[in-house]
């Protein structure tokens, strides 16, 4: 029986792989090597910080290509996809591999109008919880208009390890499963909007290509600290309908660009993107491709 794996770098990018995939029964694993539909392996799941790993049983649904995983933005390597139950004999272990109950860190340096919030109390008083509520309640309504830099408490110049370390912070704070009991159905919705919300701005901002994309809006809108997400999705729609041929044409063209490089022709997929870019200047497809034909 074969033995897949997969590593996460830390606790919540094994959370975000959950949400995404393994709670709808489903797992992406890169693996190169041709495996039947529906035979039985072994996937080893491991977490570098705070170490932990887990066995369960699972079953292959069938291989991915690189485009398509690429597409699915599962990875930019080919791969496997696994079936992977949710059993009464391996329930345990996976909710102790992705439970995380780790204080959050406040000994990180950062601007001082980036205020560490407090966490969700579980042993609470009832002025806790009012003031959590008062908390979340403030962090919602800041959000609804904030950019994704000011959702995770960051500068708009911040490194990808400083977005991701305030992320960490912060999605501990209000991760659902983190609810005191005291909490009410509303405050534990709140809760749930503000895991979303925390979840979408790292989504945009931790994926290199997405953050350009994003960064670039941001400018065309005069929003020099980012724009909210409202503003991004009235421009996305109007974007689109403006320049519907542009971005078909971008379409084809990179089309263009995959065949080339089946080819083995690298300088005509290069190309074939800056034509697609020349058309539409925001081209996802085009933009990972791009990055990763450069030298």
């Amino acid at each position: 029986m074969h033995t897949l794996g997969i590593k996460f770098s830390h606790q919540l990018a094994a959370l975000q792989v959950y949400r995404d995939q393994l709670a709808k029964g489903e797992l992406f694993v890169e693996h190169f090597e041709v495996l039947a539909k529906d035979s039985e392996v072994r996937l080893l799941m491991q977490i570098q910080s705070p170490p932990k790993q887990v066995t369960v049983a699972a079953k292959v649904l069938r291989m991915i290509g690189q485009r398509e995983a690429r597409e699915k933005q599962y990875s930019s390597k080919a791969g496997v996809l696994l079936s992977v139950p949710i059993t009464a004999e391996n329930r345990d272990a996976l909710i102790a591999f992705f439970s995380d109950n780790a204080p959050p860190s406040h000994n990180e340096n950062r601007d001082a109008s980036h205020s560490t919030p407090k966490a969700s109390p579980s042993d609470s008083s009832a002025k806790d919880i009012e003031d959590f509520a008062t908390q979340l309640s403030q962090f919602l309504q800041n959000a609804e208009n904030g950019s994704y830099y000011q959702i995770l408490g960051v500068l708009a110049g911040a490194t990808p390890n400083e977005i991701r370390k305030q992320y960490q912070e912060r999605i501990r704070i209000y991760h659902p499963d983190m609810a005191s009991e005291s909490l009410s159905d509303e405050e534990i919705e709140a809760m749930e909007l503000a895991y979303q919300t925390l979840n979408e701005a790292y989504e945009n901002l931790s994926n290199p290509t997405k953050r350009k994309i994003y960064d670039a809006i941001s400018t065309k809108l005069g929003r020099r600290l980012g724009a909210n997400s409202a503003q991004i999705i009235k421009f996305t729609q109007e974007y689109k309908r403006v320049n519907a041929a542009a971005i078909r044409r971008a379409d084809e063209l990179y089309q263009e660009a995959r065949k080339a490089l089946e080819n083995a022709n690298p300088s005509e997929a290069k190309k074939q993107l800056k034509l697609a870019l020349d058309f539409d200047a925001l081209h996802y497809e085009s933009l990972i491709l791009w990055e990763e034909l450069k030298p």
